[in-house]
């Protein structure tokens, strides 16, 4: 099984749970605040991207698997209603920092 790879900070942990995923999520958030305060716009846009694909993977968490027996082996609780809250308001806090350019 190949490990997932990021060009910046090397291989990826396959699989983490929705709590970690939040964590990164506003860690690259705030990264790339300190990027676009620093004028590196292009760093910036990168964290804001990295942000939101974290923030993806927790929403994937509530979504129901489309064929019946996927998934099984998932251990993965779905996030209380305060974390699906705080996804959406991250979301929007990045794309609205991506779109002020």
């Amino acid at each position: 099984m190949a490990t997932a790879y990021d060009h910046e900070e090397g291989p990826v942990a396959p699989k983490i749970g929705w709590s970690e995923k939040l964590e990164q999520a506003r860690k690259y958030k705030q990264e790339g605040n300190e990027q676009y305060k620093a004028g590196d716009y292009k760093a910036a846009i990168r964290r804001y991207h990295k942000a939101h694909l974290y923030l993806k993977g927790i929403e994937s968490v509530q979504e129901p698997l489309p064929f019946p027996g996927m998934g099984e082996g998932r251990k993965e609780d779905k996030p209380p209603e305060e974390v699906k809250q705080e996804v959406t308001k991250l979301k929007v806090d990045c794309f609205n920092n991506l779109a002020g350019w």
